[in-house]
């Protein structure tokens, strides 16, 4: 029977990859329910673990199918653990959040993102703010992912999920590179890559960079939705004259949440997206480059169609028919100096960049090109809406 719900899951993923979005949801239906069921068949000591990947699968490639499915899956994998991993072995181990980089500007842009000292009222960011970026600096300093339930705190973040944990990840610097991929990881296995790669331990060596991409990771561990406070501003009724294209989301809380785990070096090249965005910085620092939509004729954009065969489907947004990302690394001066003028000459003395610091909120508006680099450590949630 094990074997029989193993191929119709397959069925429900393969029509997953190839259905019109009137259709999705209700393949994604039957793929949770197929790894469900599969799990239970195959569920003893020896195969605890793979029950609880196989549950955790219906999550990251269907979303966990409907909210009671969810709920049905989230409940099955606690009571796994539960029974065969009642023992969670703690470490008291951090995520390394490392010193705030120097603040100089990249030569790539000649000004800073505007902060605002004091949180704009709903109506002020409505009318006013919602324009152009911002960054308001420590924002989300009384959240609990930065006090009492801190994200940097290994033990913390295994103790939300317990044991036999799966996540999706991406494998390589950049995804507009070749050898680029994404494939299902430990939990437990990709804090410990992160931290030892901080900590520089050379029996623990990964060759390529591992990084946790626009995921709602949220929506499998929920204690971590508990941590975070999502700002009304994304209840704003908004428009945008600089992109026509946008729509207002109605999806849940009036946001889409991603998380974004990784280490130094962790790169997301300039691109930009259909949403306001919400970003906040919670454990470590990143370098964020800004530029506007009407740069886009000088960005040398890039359709990209990027479709892991190991992991697809509902691992969030990025995996859509197309990514409007740019061929430029605008982290990198000597590049854009020899390469391409008209970025030099039409896009740097337009864009901006800062460095965001734990509890720091930035926000940009749809349309926007933005790329990102960690300088050490990094978790962050971004809101669009």
């Amino acid at each position: 029977m094990a074997n029989e719900f193993l191929t119709l899951s397959d069925i429900a993923y393969e029509k997953m990859r190839l259905a019109p979005s009137t259709t999705l949801t209700v393949w994604q239906i039957l793929y949770a329910d197929a790894c469900i069921l599969h799990a239970l068949c195959i569920l003893n000591k020896p195969n605890a673990t793979r029950s609880i990947g196989t549950l955790d699968k219906a999550i990251i490639i269907a979303g966990g199918g409907d909210e009671n499915r969810l709920d049905l899956i989230l409940s099955c994998i606690n009571k796994i653990q539960q029974i065969f991993f009642p023992t969670l072995v703690l470490s008291r181990k951090l995520l390394h959040q490392g010193h705030h980089p120097s603040p100089n500007l990249l030569s790539t842009a000649h000004h800073e993102v505007p902060t605002i000292d004091t949180e704009p009222s709903f109506l002020s960011f409505q009318e006013i703010h919602s324009k152009g970026p911002f960054v308001i600096r420590d924002y989300a300093r009384d959240w609990p992912a930065l006090k009492d339930h801190k994200w940097n705190s290994i033990d913390y973040l295994l103790s939300v999920s317990g044991s036999s944990r799966t996540i999706p990840i991406e494998v390589g610097h950049d995804y507009r590179d070749e050898d680029w991929s994404q494939t299902l990881m430990g939990w437990e296995d990709f804090l410990d890559v992160i931290r030892e790669k901080v900590a520089g331990d050379s029996s623990f060596k990964v060759a390529k960079i591992l990084y946790l991409a626009q995921y709602n990771l949220l929506r499998q561990f929920p204690s971590l939705r508990n941590d975070i406070a999502i700002p009304d501003y994304v209840y704003c009724a908004l428009s945008s004259q600089d992109f026509p294209e946008y729509t207002a989301l109605r999806h849940g809380d009036n946001a889409i949440l991603n998380a974004w785990l990784g280490p130094e070096g962790a790169t997301s090249p300039a691109h930009f997206d259909p949403y306001y965005n919400l970003y906040v910085q919670i454990v470590g620092y990143k370098t964020v480059w800004l530029s506007p939509p009407n740069t886009k004729p000088y960005m040398e954009a890039l359709t990209l169609l990027k479709r892991s065969e190991d992991i697809q489907t509902s691992l969030s947004e990025r995996n859509s028919d197309s990514l409007n990302t740019s061929r430029i690394d605008v982290f990198n001066s000597k590049e854009t100096t020899c390469n391409f003028s008209d970025f030099r000459e039409k896009v740097v003395p337009e864009a901006m960049s800062v460095v965001l610091g734990p509890g720091d909120l930035l926000f940009f508006p749809p349309g926007w090109w933005h790329g990102m680099r960690s300088e050490s450590t990094c978790f962050s949630v971004s809101m669009w809406f």
